[in-house]
Order: C-alpha cells, then sequence, then structure tokens
C-alpha cells in the first residue's frame, strides 16, 4: 500500500522527500510556497511553507489578504490536503522516526496520526475505490468495491499512478510511463471508460485532475526545448492541449472558475498563484508583504 501524496518534481523543481534542501533554501533567503489545496468553499487554500526554517503549514486567504500558520515544531510537515468530508487536514510529518501522516483540524489543534492508504479515487456514488499498487518498482492501478473486495487490475506494465474519476464517474484519467522514477518527462495522461477498458493517451504531462465540471482535465508538462513546466488544460477527448502558465502543483477551485498552483522564482523559491480557468487574470498571493 502506498500513500496518496508523495510526488516527485521534475525539470529542475524540488523533491519533496528531502525537506534538508527546503531548510537550505530558507537559509539562503528564498521563501518556498507549495502544494496549494483549495479548501472545500473556496475561501482559502493550504500551502505549504518554509518561513521558520522548516516546512510548516499554513492556511492562506484566496484573496491574499492574510496568512495562518497551523502546524509549529521543528520537523517538516508537508503536503496537506482537505478530508473527505473537509472538516479535517491530512498532511505528512517527517520527523526522527521516519514519515507520518497526520491529520489536524482546520484550526491546527486537535492532531492525531491517521493510517496509510493506497486509494486514490472513489466513484461519485461511493461504490467503487481507484487504488495504486506498488510491485517490483512500478505503480498499478486497480478497481475494487467499496468493501475492498473484487480488486480487478487495470493498468499493464507501465508505471501508473494518479488515477481519478470524473464528476460523473463515466471516465478515468491517470499519468503512466515506462518506469516510477524514470523520464518521467515523457510520462503520458490516459483517460479511459470506468472500468479500464479503451485507455487512450491524450497528452504528455503528470499530474492530471478533472475540472468540477468534467468538461477539462488539468496538467503539467514540460516544454520539449527549455524543459520548463507549463500548467495545462486539455479536453477528455484530446484536443489540442492549451498551456496557461509556466508552474506546478496545479490545483481547481471547488466551482472550476480558478486554478491555483506554484511558480518558481530565480532565487531558489517559490509562490502560490492564482488564475481564471482559462489562464488569464495571473495574481501572485504571496510575492509581498507579509508572506516573506
Amino acid at each position: 500500500m502506498v500513500p496518496f501524496w508523495p510526488r516527485a518534481y521534475v525539470a529542475g523543481f524540488l523533491t519533496l522527500a528531502f525537506p534538508a534542501e527546503l531548510r537550505a533554501q530558507h537559509q539562503h533567503g528564498a521563501v518556498m510556497y507549495h502544494a496549494p489545496r483549495w479548501s472545500p468553499d473556496g475561501q482559502s487554500i493550504l500551502v505549504s511553507a518554509n518561513l521558520d526554517g522548516d516546512t510548516e503549514i499554513y492556511l492562506l486567504a484566496a484573496d491574499g489578504k492574510a496568512l495562518r500558520q497551523l502546524t509549529h515544531n521543528s520537523v517538516p510537515n508537508d503536503i496537506a490536503r482537505w478530508s473527505i468530508d473537509g472538516r479535517r487536514i491530512v498532511f505528512q510529518s517527517n520527523g526522527p522516526d521516519g514519515e507520518k501522516t497526520l491529520s489536524m483540524a482546520v484550526d491546527g489543534t486537535d492532531v492525531r496520526p491517521e493510517p496509510v492508504d493506497s486509494v486514490t479515487g472513489r466513484s461519485p456514488n461511493g461504490k467503487v475505490l481507484l487504488v495504486e499498487s506498488v510491485r517490483e518498482g512500478r505503480g498499478r492501478l486497480v478497481l475494487m468495491a467499496a468493501d475492498r473486495t473484487q480488486a480487478k487490475a487495470i493498468t499493464g506494465d507501465r508505471h501508473a499512478e494518479q488515477g481519478s474519476f470524473s464528476p460523473d464517474g463515466r471516465l478515468l484519467v491517470w499519468e503512466e510511463r515506462d518506469a516510477m522514477h524514470d523520464r518521467i518527462d515523457e510520462s503520458k495522461v490516459v483517460v479511459a471508460a470506468a472500468d479500464g477498458t479503451n485507455p487512450k493517451s491524450i497528452a504528455t504531462g503528470t499530474d492530471p485532475s478533472w475540472s468540477p465540471d468534467g468538461r477539462s482535465i488539468l496538467f503539467k508538462t514540460p516544454d520539449a526545448q527549455t524543459r520548463a513546466l507549463w500548467i495545462s488544460t486539455v479536453s477528455p477527448a484530446g484536443a489540442e492541449p492549451k498551456r496557461l502558465a509556466p508552474g506546478v502543483h496545479p490545483h481547481w477551485s471547488p466551482d472550476g472558475n480558478r486554478i491555483a498552483y506554484m511558480r518558481d522564482r530565480s532565487d531558489g523559491g517559490a509562490d502560490i498563484w492564482i488564475m481564471n480557468r482559462d489562464g488569464s487574470g495571473g495574481r501572485c498571493l504571496t510575492c509581498a508583504a507579509p508572506f516573506r
């Protein structure tokens, strides 16, 4: 069983498995904000940042006017996400005893350990689970009933991860490539029927996610010449992808009208930006005081 969160950055971005690099950047004056996740009500965004010397979890107002620190300790806390019911925040903590999965109340209190789960998606009716299974160094996607019976592998020998159901439950999307950690820039975004049949590669990229209306898939893709990473969208049918802005960690707002993402800076740090669904109206939320 593998956790939901860990994903490697490519083409110059940091790998979150190395928190010491984040601390080193902070010591050199480079503040990094990353891993944005909209709140269910769209009023705030969960982010990770190295403002106090190690990575902590913060709640950033979606209008960019306030930042609230939720975790306060000497070990890196990272990759936060909202629980399914929106009442708690689940995150990864890297301490002396290794990596742990914890959750806390929305105000940062009531921290508890959480079991690691490999479920990455659920059908809208809750009857089918989508699971990531890693064997022999490659991830595979498996469908199973909600009671975790009737398991059926839907991907083959290529590494596959980050699968999810479309909002109407009729389709699946995932990313796949030859191996887990190799040639990530050649990963393909794949769309298939909800039972895993008829898979079709529709774009080159990683981190695919459905828009709330199911009409678009958000992902990041490398520029073939500069190797820079771009936030992009593509229709499930595979029409020509549209580049929106340079960056990583894209995440849809609950209403699907905006996208939050991470964009790097020349000093080695990074900021949280938001833009409209079509890529217009890009605005940095953490570029000015008091976010430095």
